[in-house]
């Protein structure tokens, strides 16, 4: 029995939230984890990391440019086939700065036997709900 696809991408992203790494591989990801960054307008590296130490990766990258960053989930809608759309917003403050940038963003997430297999990242929720069919 698969679990409900909603209820482990809440579940990955709040454990996210609170440690800043991935849970270990079988929890809520599959083994062949993917983070897709394709679809995400001026990203300048990889196109896909993979696995939890790709995820990583790509995670020190993202956030390098920030003394401070954090993030929070604004909305999860179950998008039928095994994908969630995740609106996730974040904010960080930039090195050196006082002030803090915040950029909001779509995931598709997609599901393989009640885990994680790809995350791919829109630079606009309105292109992740195009992507699986939906509007915001």
């Amino acid at each position: 029995m698969s679990r409900d696809t909603v209820a482990v991408v809440a579940a990955q992203l709040r454990e996210f939230k609170t440690t800043h790494r991935p849970a270990p591989v079988g929890r809520f990801t599959a083994p062949d984890f993917v983070w897709d960054m394709r679809t995400f307008e001026g990203w300048p590296d990889e196109d896909e990391y993979r696995g939890g130490d790709g995820y990583m990766t790509f995670f020190a990258r993202w956030t390098e440019p920030y003394d401070e960053w954090d993030f929070d989930v604004e909305d999860l809608v179950d998008a039928s086939d095994d994908r969630v759309v995740a609106i996730v917003r974040q904010r960080g403050r930039l090195r050196g700065a006082d002030s803090w940038v915040e950029l909001r963003f779509g995931t598709v997430c997609t599901l393989a036997e009640g885990l994680i297999q790809r995350m791919q990242v829109f630079t606009t929720p309105e292109e992740a709900f195009e992507a699986v069919g939906l509007r915001e």
